[in-house]
């Protein structure tokens, strides 16, 4: 019994979890290549319009080239790790913000006390729309999230889980056309042309189901975080919550400037996305791409490669300006000395980011999630499926290989050529088939240890852990899985009733063709 206890101790380590996974990838890679996993699948050329055949296999970490692989790439793996340079830019601005005092003149006033339920439902729309520019919400929303709960004297723990939630299981969904929606048009498009070369998927093609879901499932996760998520979670001390500061009329006068320097700063944001021709407008776009939305959501726009520099600086600004007015920033110093604060404590996190970086990079270079994915394609080509039975397996099949290979953009280019034109042949749109294929997606992002962010939560838990012992994964599961479980069966509720009422997914569009 006593080895049993130590055994389930030893792997509800965070860092001795990520351990074991890799472990595990080493040896699944050396199985699967004895065995020789493989599989095919239609790559679509983007210059042709054609498919082409591309053969691939797991990749053993034992072989030569996997060894080296392994040996070679580590340091160059842990600095290339997007959470955690996005991660390392944003924590400065927050917790320099933080630290004079920024924050709790916005949310710490006792008059601007929300209700517990409005907050949820806030910090979880607000959380689903960040992801209009992909990840940065991840690393900027999630800390603010923890941040205003624990203003309003609430556990900043459920804070961070409600916002991790609302951004993985919304991902697929939104009030505004995203990123999202760019990367997979050209791929929908494509794979439509298989069927109907004179098929145009439109970019807000699944706009009008986007927003009805936004609202609902904020809603529903809103619903969960206060009748589950508020009894499961581990008693914040009393003595730890933030007290009620009077705020002088210097801090008031400094908290106008500010907030008045955020708002500039979000309107010369706008305007440098909006090309006038006038000078600095458009700055921020990518002129390589042809359309607006390419500009603004393609990889090498300055709006997706800059934005943590950017929020990261107007915290900064922003804090100074509070702090030099309101006398919290009392000297020279206290400027540069908060600034080398901000990143004290983290050394624990820098581990984590360490080890999820590693077992991220040598999953992906196994295959193993590309040769899983593939199987999915071999699964619908076996099932004479149609209508209703036909979206829920597709749905369940891409929310469990969502578990193993959590790049979207990747698992759609592999699928969409196949899938694309099995639904349209089921009289099916391409614009459906997308959003079912979104929805599914979405759900296992909020508990697979391979989605690049799963790490950004495990740290902040730990953070804002004030129990004695460090937060383990078989809590924080605990704290996920009904998220899981209801998000699965409110996205096959609503995709089967959208479906039978036949009600439009974007302008014009609708699930039926």
């Amino acid at each position: 019994m006593e080895n049993r206890k130590e055994k389930k101790s030893w792997l509800n380590n965070a860092i001795m979890f990520m351990f074991a996974l890799i472990l595990l990838v080493v040896l699944l890679s050396v199985i699967g290549s004895v065995l020789n996993w493989q599989g095919t699948y239609s790559e679509l050329n983007t210059v042709t319009g054609n498919t082409e055949t591309t053969l691939v296999e797991v990749v053993s970490l034992f072989s030569r080239e996997g060894a080296r692989y392994l040996v070679g790439n580590v340091l160059t793996t842990f600095m290339t790790f997007t959470p955690l340079v996005m991660f390392l830019f944003t924590t400065i601005g927050i917790r320099f913000a933080e630290k004079v005092g920024l924050f709790q003149a916005i949310f710490g006033n006792k008059k601007r006390k929300i209700k517990k339920s409005v907050l949820t439902f806030i910090i979880v729309l607000l959380s689903i729309i960040s992801t209009i520019v992909g990840d940065i919400g991840f690393v900027s929303v999630i800390p603010l999230a923890a941040i205003i709960f624990l203003a309003n004297n609430r556990n900043p723990i459920i804070g961070i889980i409600a916002s991790f939630v609302g951004m993985t299981a919304g991902y697929g969904v939104n009030l505004f056309i995203t990123q999202m929606d760019y990367n997979l048009l050209e791929t929908s498009n494509l794979s439509s042309h298989l069927i109907d070369k004179s098929y145009n998927v439109l970019i807000n093609g699944n706009l009008i189901f986007g927003i009805v879901s936004t609202i609902l499932l904020s809603i529903l996760i809103t619903f969960i975080t206060e009748k589950f998520t508020t009894k499961k979670a581990k008693k914040y001390r009393i003595d730890d919550f933030v007290e009620e500061e009077i705020i002088t009329k210097e801090g008031k006068r400094g908290l106008k400037y500010a907030l008045l320097y955020a708002l500039i700063s979000l309107i010369f944001f706008i305007y440098m996305l909006i090309p006038f021709g006038t000078p600095l407008s458009g700055l921020l776009l990518d002129y390589a791409e042809s359309t607006f939305y390419g500009r603004v959501f393609s990889g090498n726009s300055y709006v997706i490669q800059g934005l943590a520099f950017m929020i990261s600086t107007t915290l900064i600004v922003c804090g100074w300006i509070y702090g030099t007015i309101a006398n919290t920033l009392k000297n020279k110093n206290d400027f540069s000395n908060y600034l080398y604060d901000s990143l004290n404590n983290i050394g624990s996190i820098l581990v984590l980011f360490f080890f999820a970086s590693e077992l991220i990079s040598l999953f992906r270079k196994t295959n193993l999630g590309t040769v899983f994915t593939i199987k999915i394609i071999n699964i619908m080509e076996t099932l004479n499926f149609s209508g209703i039975p036909l979206i829920i397996i597709f749905f369940i099949l891409v929310a469990v290989a969502n578990i193993f290979q959590t790049s979207a953009v990747l698992k759609w280019t592999i699928l969409a050529p196949s899938i694309v034109p099995l639904f349209m042949k089921a009289n099916m749109s391409p614009e459906f088939t997308q959003m079912v294929f979104r929805a599914g997606d979405s759900i296992t992002n909020t508990i697979s240890p391979l989605f690049p962010y799963f790490v950004v939560l495990i740290g902040m838990l730990q953070i804002y852990n004030k129990q004695e012992e460090a937060i383990g994964i078989k809590y924080t599961y605990k704290l996920l899985l009904p998220y899981t479980i209801g998000v699965l069966i409110f996205w096959l509720v609503i995709l089967v009733c959208w479906y039978i009422i036949n009600l439009p997914i974007g302008i014009g569009v609708y699930p039926i063709l």
